[in-house]
């Protein structure tokens, strides 16, 4: 597990180890702030690599698998081109975090959230029956926003190891959010495919929750470490 803070504005070292693709993303967005966010996790992912793969950073060719649910090769989850590896990721970041969970030869899925005043009441759709009643039966303002930052990262957290994203209905993926965890889950693509998956909380700051998920069964064990290791020095 690998996390990194996001510079307020673009860092042009970080610019200089993105690919075409990459920059053409970036030239899309338009708000500063989302921009700088890209940037820097991106170019910390490829640093992060370059250390697992002996390769140069810029050198790291990213693509996509196929979907699991139709099979387009277009937006399944991501993964490593070249140099040819086994290694599995998980890329996410929000306000001026971002995180990176990288795991052997299976699928991971990791997501944070900050809350830095956004409106999570519009995040409420994700919940499932038994999980609405529990949030409305919440009376602190605290524990509602945990509560509602718990079912958002972890649903998104499974659904990154699926490969799918919140495309799925995950009203049906009951996450336990007033649990601290881990949590153990069951959820797939289809009715014939449901994998089982532990969940387990990683908190930062106070505003902020970011949740991990990988098939049960596997290790529990995990390290987080900072990028700011890997970066060049000043």
């Amino acid at each position: 597990m690998w996390r990194g803070t996001v510079d307020t504005e673009i860092v042009p070292g970080d610019l200089a180890l993105l690919d075409a693709d990459e920059r053409e993303r970036l030239e899309r967005m338009r708000v500063p702030g989302e921009r700088a966010r890209f940037s820097s996790a991106h170019a910390g992912m490829r640093r992060v690599f370059a250390a697992y793969l002996g390769a140069e950073a810029s050198a790291i060719r990213f693509g996509r698998a196929r979907c699991p649910r139709c099979g387009s090769p277009d937006h399944g989850p991501p993964r490593i081109v070249a140099p040819e590896t086994e290694l599995a990721f998980s890329l996410s970041h929000s306000g001026r975090r971002w995180m990176l969970a990288v795991a052997p030869g299976g699928p991971v899925g990791i997501d944070v959230e900050q809350d830095a005043g956004r409106d999570l009441d519009a995040v409420q759709h994700v919940l499932s029956d038994a999980e609405r009643v529990n949030f409305d039966a919440l009376a602190g303002e605290r524990e509602r926003l945990l509560f509602l930052l718990r079912a958002w990262t972890r649903k998104e957290a499974v659904c990154k190891a699926l490969g799918i994203g919140l495309g799925a209905d995950v009203t049906a993926l009951e996450v336990h959010p007033r649990e601290a965890g881990p949590v153990e889950v069951t959820f797939g693509v289809g009715p014939w495919d449901a994998p089982a998956w532990t969940l387990t909380e990683l908190c930062g700051d106070e505003d902020e929750v970011a949740a991990f998920a990988r098939p049960r069964g596997r290790t529990r064990s995990f390290v987080v470490r900072e990028v700011a290791a890997l970066l060049p020095s000043k």
